[in-house]
């Protein structure tokens, strides 16, 4: 893992490819963006327009749009001359709206996709507001409420109220599909033990954030290059979205984990936390890196705290165990982090604890959250079942 605060700006790992590449990829920008991040939509797509010379002639960027008008899919190539969505001619566009945060929508939209743009490998960015595993109670209130990955209102407006798509729907439709070479979610707290076992066989790569990201998400002209490298470099697209920001006063925590391995990882990690189960429940999580403070922040967003595993397996593993898990964790997750991050909850720069920093968040059930009834629902994740929660 790596902290830092220098960024180079001329930086040009997994950057682009020759037009002779042997591998054709296709990349999905699935963009959820009907609520309060629907303007940002533009100055995303000029970035990726930016960025299109650093893919090859055989590759693909299909992007879906469902913000403040109707929903349309963009097709960005080598040649595109556009510099701006407007500029863009949707190759599609939808008479109606739609409910982008339903997984079936998902489903068909990368359908369309996988059609239109045959290519040897696949990727997908999943763009929008989200929470990690935590399940939608979406209600018409305007009271505390949860959610998964994105938000749609239905309604063609810029609030944040709108259903949400739980992870587990989400894997389900995935798994429809052949495996993708990576994910990458530019939202925030997705990188957690329970998404990428929820996700792992859908998947080579995830990649994302533990934590909130910056408010203007990923930097697609830094990282549409690495997307199409070949060979894929899901560190180089991780690395390249932090070192954007790390000499921003947003920061970043970006990851990479290697599904291949989760099975073996998971088992271990499972291990552990059986053979530890009373410390971890008799422990003082507070001190922990914590992503999200649920003690302070419950009242905007019902989500419980947002421990990094690493932080968590420091507090009750002995000196011997976590350099052994330290080392099995490092081999299945690549994380870069600046020494801070901005939190839009909290409005406030939040501390990375280097020594606690690992890149995966993880649920451990505690009293304050009964009232919320996460438990109920962690226990039907796949992570939980396995780990016999």
């Amino acid at each position: 893992m790596l902290l830092g605060t220098s960024c180079s700006s001329d930086h040009h790992d997994g950057g682009g490819r020759s037009d002779d590449a042997s591998v054709a990829r296709t990349v999905l920008v699935y963009m959820v963006a009907e609520n309060s991040l629907s303007s940002v939509v533009y100055d995303d797509i000029r970035e990726m327009l930016e960025a299109n010379e650093q893919m090859s002639a055989n590759d693909h960027l299909v992007v879906y749009v469902d913000n403040s008008v109707l929903p349309r899919i963009y097709h960005i190539d080598r040649k595109t001359s556009a510099e701006t969505m407007m500029k863009l001619t949707p190759v599609k566009t939808y008479t109606q709206d739609m409910n982008s945060a339903d997984a079936q929508t998902l489903s068909e939209i990368l359908a369309y996709t996988i059609k239109n743009y045959p290519a040897d490998e696949y990727g997908l960015v999943m763009w929008s507001h989200a929470s990690g595993w935590v399940p939608s109670t979406y209600t018409e209130s305007q009271a505390p409420r949860r959610r998964s990955f994105g938000i749609d209102n239905g309604q063609n407006t810029t609030d944040d109220w709108g259903p949400q798509m739980e992870i587990g729907d989400m894997a389900s439709a995935l798994s429809a599909f052949p495996k993708l070479k990576f994910i990458l979610f530019d939202a925030c707290f997705m990188q957690s033990m329970e998404v990428a076992y929820e996700l792992k066989d859908c998947a080579e790569w995830l990649i994302g954030s533990a934590a909130e990201i910056p408010a203007s998400g990923a930097p697609y002209e830094k990282i549409v290059g690495a997307m199409f490298a070949d060979p894929f470099s899901a560190a180089a697209v991780a690395r390249n979205y932090y070192e954007y920001y790390a000499d921003d006063i947003y920061g970043s925590l970006l990851s990479a984990i290697d599904c291949s391995q989760m099975d073996a990882f998971g088992a271990y990690v499972a291990n552990l936390m059986r053979a530890n189960q009373a410390a971890l429940d008799s422990a003082d999580l507070i001190g922990v890196l914590n992503y999200y403070d649920y003690d302070a922040l419950h009242e905007q967003l019902a989500i419980p705290d947002q421990y990094d595993l690493r932080g968590m397996m420091r507090k009750v593993l002995s000196e011997s165990d976590f350099a052994a898990f330290d080392k099995q964790l490092q081999a299945v997750c690549t994380a870069y982090a600046t020494k801070a991050w901005w939190s839009g909850l909290a409005q406030a720069q939040l501390t990375c604890d280097s020594a606690q920093y690992g890149g995966i968040s993880a649920y451990w059930p505690q009293q304050k959250y009964a009232a919320e009834n996460f438990y109920d629902y962690y226990k039907t994740t796949r992570w939980a079942k396995y780990l016999n929660r």
